[in-house]
């Protein structure tokens, strides 16, 4: 269970920390049974030092990333049509309006920052656990550090994606140019290629085949031609359809809590910001969920549910959602749900549209239910579930897709498609992006201040880097 000790002390204390015990940069927590330690609140320069000290390193690089990952959740969801502000703060609004200008200090904190963190963390934990791996002192370790180092290559590749699909620009290294989205999912496809690697050395298949799916990922990303998009569906063609890769939270303490579950019930000492559109909200532009109906029917939507109402009096209600049912849901990062849905749209993009239909649907259908990774998320989705004022209905067959061939009319379906089993996980930022800016097909909410698809690099950043102007900063 993860337990994240080492979000309480901070970043900067942690990087000092660890700079000063294991000559590292990295930033720690911990996670899935690699630590048991008495006084969990608790980390001292012994507990990171040596050989002895590596479970914690190896869980800090993962507590760093989940942290990391319920940020860009919270926002990329926020910035799509997956969630609109049922708060008041302006900047949390201006991510709502897709108008974020570079001084925005709430995206700033809760997804650069977390996100270039756990980058940090990461690759110093790739470099000391393969100098570590070298060295008698660590020869009782070496199968843990194997695991170190395979899930730091898979999460900076991860942290490297992130940034690429949800910003103009993309600093990758401390004090280093600005780089192009394209150059960011470059560096993380190889990443994720030494991610494979590793995990193959350290015996983790589960490992391997989020790699995979990150490389494909990454590649449908900068892919320009159907043989593009056919290359990056190959790498993901013997994934097994309920395959799920999860990162872990927990109950045990407000600050291990899944912020999506926080923000959206007013729990974990968070109060109730997060709702989704029912495009009755003036304040918000009457934005709507794309596909609200269809979740009610699923069991998961709950609309104006009894005890919960928006800080804003602008929005008109809450609508719960109810994926994320605890503080110590997980979410999903990589899926075979996902890689079915990349080898869709390859099979679209090449004209092979009867068996792009034959796949999708094949998922939709109520019988492979079992291979919804939403189902990894919360099991209590398939079977009624109790929601605030009474009982929901069991998630079911979603309704299939009828392809033509004309990608206008397909991908919006596909988009559809890909929300029914990566709903909520970060996954539509690249989604939107990628058919608005590739295809001109426009998914985003309509109505909004702005029309950006990405944010600018962050003042932050800008004052601090010579290397970074507002210019090419976006």
């Amino acid at each position: 269970m993860l337990s994240n000790i080492w979000r309480r002390i901070g970043s900067p204390g942690r990087l000092a920390l660890l700079a000063a015990v294991a000559g590292s940069a990295a930033a720690m927590a911990c996670h899935g049974g690699l630590l048991d330690v008495k006084d969990p609140n608790a980390v001292t320069p012994g507990q990171v030092g040596g050989a002895a000290g590596v479970p914690n390193k190896i869980n800090g690089v993962v507590g760093d990333f989940e942290h990391a990952l319920e940020g860009y959740v919270l926002y990329t969801g926020l910035f799509t049509d997956e969630n609109i502000l049922s708060g008041t703060f302006p900047t949390r609004i201006d991510v709502d309006e897709r108008h974020v200008t570079y001084d925005n200090g709430t995206v700033t904190d809760d997804v650069w920052s977390p996100l270039q963190v756990s980058r940090a963390s990461a690759d110093s934990g790739s470099v000391n656990f393969r100098a570590e791996l070298q060295d008698p002192d660590y020869s009782d370790v070496k199968d843990e550090l194997r695991k170190g180092i395979a899930l730091s290559d898979l999460y900076g590749g991860y942290d490297r994606e992130f940034l690429a699909e949800f910003y103009c620009k993309v600093v990758l290294q401390d004090q280093g140019p600005a780089v192009s989205p394209a150059e960011a999912a470059q560096a993380a496809l190889q990443k994720f290629q030494d991610a494979e690697k590793s995990a193959q050395a350290a015996s983790m298949s589960d490992v391997e085949m989020a790699a995979l799916i990150g490389q494909a990922r990454a590649r449908f990303y900068t892919a320009k031609t159907p043989q593009d998009y056919a290359a990056a569906a190959a790498l993901v063609q013997s994934i097994p359809a309920d395959f799920t890769f999860v990162t872990e939270y927990s109950s045990n303490t407000n600050t291990q809590c899944n912020q999506m579950y926080g923000y959206s019930r007013g729990s974990c000492n968070l109060a109730l910001r997060w709702t989704v559109g029912d495009s009755l909200s003036g304040n918000r532009h009457h934005e709507k969920w794309a596909y609200l109906q269809e979740w009610v029917d699923q069991g998961l939507l709950e609309v104006s549910p009894p005890g919960l109402k928006p800080l804003d009096v602008g929005v008109h209600a809450i609508v719960l959602q109810h994926l994320y049912d605890s503080p110590a849901s997980p979410i999903v990062l990589a899926s075979g749900w996902e890689a079915q849905m990349i080898m869709a749209e390859s099979e679209l993009r090449n004209g092979q549209t009867a068996a792009a239909q034959s796949r999708v649907n094949a998922l939709l259908t109520e019988a492979n239910q079992a291979d919804n990774p939403m189902l990894a998320v919360n099991p209590a989705l398939s079977a009624p579930h109790t929601g605030l004022g009474g009982t929901l209905p069991a998630m079911g067959a979603f309704d299939p897709v009828s392809f033509d061939g004309t990608l206008a009319d397909d991908l919006p379906q596909l988009a559809r498609a890909r929300a029914a089993g990566l709903w909520l996980s970060g996954q539509r930022q690249g989604t939107l992006r990628r058919f608005k800016t590739v295809d001109g097909v426009d998914l985003y909410p309509a109505g909004t201040q702005g029309q950006e698809v990405s944010l600018p690099i962050p003042k932050q950043e800008v004052d601090n880097n010579s290397k970074v102007s507002t210019t090419s900063g976006c």
